[in-house]
């Protein structure tokens, strides 16, 4: 049986360099039995035309663009877009940061994937490096046996699982859970060092938080308690198209009847009030949040809740502060069990503020 490869790529907002650096190492490959299937989660309308056109240069790339823009991240759920499209029997994911080794392809296809999936460690490059052949190694400047969102797996081990669970997003977990789904479903792990497989990393900014969110450890609650191997969910996969994304066809800037919105400069008591007003909005609202950042990364109120539908009223709240992080970690984990009660949402995040509209269902 000749077995061929289709290569899942998720991708949000990353630069052309490092997207051209990994299809090269991929054009490259010795053996070419396999599809690379790009999919680009609602990057934003300049650096997804860009990337269009460059992924589409190279003639085995099939590029997705799924109207995710606005939404919070979801590797999960750009890969599971990605398995839908597979037409190979063998599933490796991929990270865009990654450069393989010419002879990669020809060799995960010798391995044995009836009661095996494989994972692999890498290289990690500097952060100024040039691709020359053969030096790659020789930049590398340390090697960690940790993954690095590469795996191959059999589209039946895959389907068998119903693949990646989305109720993950943002930052984590996923990659665990699909591996321990794999090995509780008699699907042996193997993972491989990067001596065995030259795997490179391109160098970036650490996107690992800190310190642990409230939505991290809700994750990992979720991940430790889950009993099935199965996701559970419906319509895992789903391309959101554009006419799903309702609330990028609302005119946000007008004042709608029925419509909550809240203008915040934050508080602890902001984050009350608008839990109390989200949920006792009614099917079609929209509640807008929009924050600020004033005073060197600090926000003095007050802050003001407006209810278009009834009689406008108002209060002020002073002397308290809050900080940008702090809004967005709270949404992360807002948006993550509230999912749902909603219908749409669309965050736009700029260097001194965050802005949110939520469409209830």
């Amino acid at each position: 049986m000749n077995l061929a490869v289709s290569i899942i790529i998720g991708f949000k907002n990353r630069d052309l360099q490092r997207i051209k650096h990994s299809l090269d190492s991929i054009f490259q490959q010795t053996n070419l039995s396999f599809e690379v299937i790009f999919i680009d989660y609602g990057s934003d309308e300049v650096i997804s035309t860009d990337t269009k056109n460059l992924v589409n240069s190279y003639p085995f790339v099939h590029y997705i663009y799924a109207h995710t823009n606005g939404w919070f991240w979801n590797r999960a759920h750009a890969l599971n877009i990605g398995f839908k499209y597979a037409k190979n029997d063998i599933i490796l994911y991929y990270d865009i940061d990654l450069i393989l080794e010419p002879t990669f392809i020809e060799k995960i296809l010798l391995l044995d994937y009836s009661s095996s999936f494989y994972t692999f460690s890498c290289f990690y490059l500097p952060i100024n490096f040039e691709i020359t052949p053969h030096t790659l190694k020789n930049k590398a400047i340390h090697l960690e046996q940790n993954y690095v969102g590469l795996c191959a797996v059999s589209k039946i081990a895959l389907n068998s699982i119903q693949a990646f669970d989305e109720f993950y997003f943002v930052w984590g977990v996923e990659d665990d859970d699909i591996y321990h789904r794999l090995v509780a479903s008699g699907i042996s792990h193997i993972q491989f060092n990067a001596n065995q497989f030259n795997v490179f990393h391109q160098w970036h900014l650490i996107q690992a938080p800190q310190k642990p969110s409230l939505w991290y450890l809700t994750m990992l609650t979720y991940f430790y308690k889950k009993e099935s191997i199965h996701t559970g969910q419906m319509n895992l996969g789903y391309c959101t198209s554009i006419s799903d994304r309702k609330l990028l066809h609302v005119d946000q800037t007008s004042v709608a009847i029925n419509k909550i919105s809240l203008e915040v400069d934050g508080s602890l008591l902001y984050f009350n009030s608008f839990i109390q007003s989200f949920y006792q909005m009614k099917s079609g609202e929209i509640a807008h949040v929009e924050y600020v950042e004033k005073d060197n990364d600090v926000v003095k109120l007050p802050w003001y809740v407006k209810y278009f539908s009834k009689k406008e009223r108002s209060k002020e709240i002073t002397n308290q502060k809050v900080i940008k992080n702090d809004i967005l970690s709270f949404f992360n984990y807002f948006v993550g069990i509230n999912r749902h009660r909603i219908d749409d949402y669309n965050l736009k995040i700029d260097s001194n503020s965050i802005s949110i509209f939520i469409l209830a269902k």
